[in-house]
């Protein structure tokens, strides 16, 4: 097509074709300029009855619907059909789709899988009747954007219900009856930059709802019913810009400060956020720093109420253990006065602060622990009474009484006494369990020495040597150490050594001299002393004998004389065994 320079007012009007030939112009004369407001208008009206003729495919598939374009996008309106699911009419080629106002009551597994709409971009189910969501519901929907299922009455997501939707930016679940968001709810949704939340009924989120969105920067959480949130459920979003928190009825303690430092730390405070609990606090705004905001009432972990210490002990220590917030005071009373320390000498009180925040956390009472020494250097009678542990700060009070009693210093004496006679009486035990143990062994050791000493001592003594009754004279006089000496003729006698007075004082001279031998007739010796010497122990006397026997026998008696030695050896036994002892 060529269009005129000439701008005449007759001029025929320039036609808007739908394919217009290639055209060789040059810049003045496309200046545009040369179009008359009428001319333009006339152009845009020819382009607009034109387009439906070359895309009026995806117009005329809408069935009940209403499609047009909106926004530059091909748009299925299908409000307020009284529909119960997606329609599958629809042609391929919608991008959007609306089907807010219907009768809608889940969207089952491959709800839109029939209906080809691969190319939608955004899904709008609003002011419906959208009770629930099955997993794989939005399959096929691989390059949705935008999903918007606000008002409706769902109340619960299942964990990986989105997976589907791997592209989607943007989640709007407000005004639902949402009370939860559990672990994995959202992960995989790695281009999520977006999620409303608003006007449910969420008491609580995991820690792992929000993991596996590294983009996501917007969370509206408001008009909800949060009292208390974490900060590790946030941690991790690093690209966090903005948190809505107002309307909730926040309740500002010790457990919620921890959250909101981290909310102001990250710049995240959207004002009005305030508190709502305890009423002393209500309408307070976060940023107000104020001594009584997020302060936990104390609470006294040990003693249990009403102890009772009874102490023998000259020092005494008393122990509190409280749980409470930072600004925690810990005192003590002692018969309803209150007892500080330095108001004697003999008192003190020591304060120690233990953070637990990295171990163990009490959330109803504080995340600090507060140990509170109370020690009497000499207890004495009249420190006995009532002690009582106070625990206070803005969120409240606490308090819980000991009773201390002091044993008197004789009773403590006397225990102490006591205590150390029962050591001695131990040790007295010990020992004698020891000395009836070394009485056994010495026992044992004597019966068994006892045992190898009776064994035979084979002695041989000649009959000529002396008679039966000087022999038995002898033999009567001796005890003590028994040894068996067998005479000539291998016939046994006992000899019993051991120091007995003789009957008769008047022969103590003849008592006391050597043996000797008188041969009346060869065959006896002359007379035998009848007692022991007091300077003679019976092995000399033994030992004699023996001699004697050796000189009798180199003699060289004669048979006969053995014989009689024998018999007389006999006699002597039965004469010994006869005797008494």
């Amino acid at each position: 097509m060529v269009i005129s320079s000439n701008t005449s007012s007759h001029h025929p009007l320039p036609l808007c074709l739908p394919n217009p030939l290639p055209l060789r112009l040059s810049p003045l004369r496309l200046s545009p300029l040369r179009f008359s407001p009428l001319q333009l208008f006339k152009c845009l009206c020819l382009v607009s009855l034109l387009l439906p003729l070359a895309c009026g495919d995806w117009l005329m598939d809408c069935g009940n619907c209403h499609c047009k374009w909106n926004s530059g996008k091909k748009t299925a309106d299908c409000r307020n059909l009284s529909l119960s699911g997606v329609p599958e009419y629809l042609s391929s080629e919608v991008q959007v789709l609306d089907l807010s106002q219907n009768q809608i009551l889940s969207l089952e597994e491959n709800a839109f899988l029939a209906t080809q709409l691969q190319n939608l971009h955004k899904l709008f189910i609003r002011n419906s009747t959208l009770q629930r969501i099955i997993p794989q519901s939005f399959k096929q929907l691989e390059i949705l954007i935008e999903l918007d299922l606000s008002n409706n009455f769902l109340r619960e997501l299942p964990p990986n219900v989105f997976d589907c939707l791997t592209k989607v930016r943007a989640l709007v679940l407000n005004g639902n009856l949402l009370q939860t968001l559990r672990g994995g709810v959202f992960h995989h949704l790695k281009y999520l930059h977006k999620i409303e939340l608003k006007h449910n009924r969420l008491v609580s989120i995991d820690v792992e709802a929000f993991q596996g969105v590294p983009l996501l920067s917007q969370i509206y959480l408001d008009g909800n019913q949060f009292r208390v949130l974490h900060r590790e459920t946030f941690q991790s979003l690093t690209r966090l810009t903005a948190l809505s928190l107002d309307q909730n009825p926040w309740n500002c303690t010790c457990d919620l400060q921890e959250f909101r430092d981290f909310v102001l730390k990250m710049n995240l405070y959207t004002p009005p956020t305030a508190c709502r609990y305890p009423l002393a606090l209500r309408s307070m705004l976060w940023i107000e720093d104020q001594p009584e905001a997020f302060a936990c009432k104390p609470k006294i972990v040990y003693p249990s109420r009403g102890a009772s210490i009874n102490t023998s002990k000259e020092n005494v220590t008393l122990i509190c253990r409280v749980h409470g917030s930072p600004n925690t005071v810990v005192a003590w009373d002692y018969n309803k006065q209150l007892y500080k320390s330095g108001t004697t000498s003999r008192v003190h009180i020591e304060m120690l602060r233990e953070d637990t925040r990295r171990s163990t956390r009490d959330p109803q009472f504080g995340r600090d622990v507060f140990t509170s020494r109370l020690t009497i250097v000499g207890a004495e009678k009249s420190d006995e009474g009532v002690y009582t542990c106070l625990a206070e700060n803005a969120g409240g009070k606490d308090a819980v009484q000991m009773s201390l009693i002091v044993q008197p210093t004789a009773q403590r004496d006397f225990l102490l006494n006591s205590n150390i006679f029962v050591i001695i009486c131990l040790m007295v035990l010990g020992l004698l369990s020891i000395s009836v143990l070394l009485s056994m062994a010495t026992y044992c050791i004597y019966r068994r020495f006892k045992h190898l000493q009776l064994q035979p001592t084979q002695l041989r003594f000649s009959a000529q040597q002396f008679s039966a009754s000087d022999a038995g004279e002898v033999l009567s006089g001796m005890s003590g150490v028994t040894n068996s000496i067998v005479v000539a003729g291998g016939t046994e006698m006992l000899l019993n050594t051991f120091h007995n007075q003789r009957h008769n004082h008047n022969q103590a001279a003849t008592d006391r001299r050597q043996l000797e031998v008188i041969p009346a007739d060869g065959t006896k010796f002359a007379d035998l002393i009848t007692s022991i010497d007091r300077g003679r122990s019976p092995h000399a006397i033994m030992g004699y004998l023996c001699n004697q026997h050796s000189t009798v026998m180199a003699g060289g008696g004669t048979t006969g004389s053995r014989e009689a030695a024998e018999d007389q050896t006999l006699s002597l036994e039965r004469k010994l065994k006869g005797r008494p002892h």
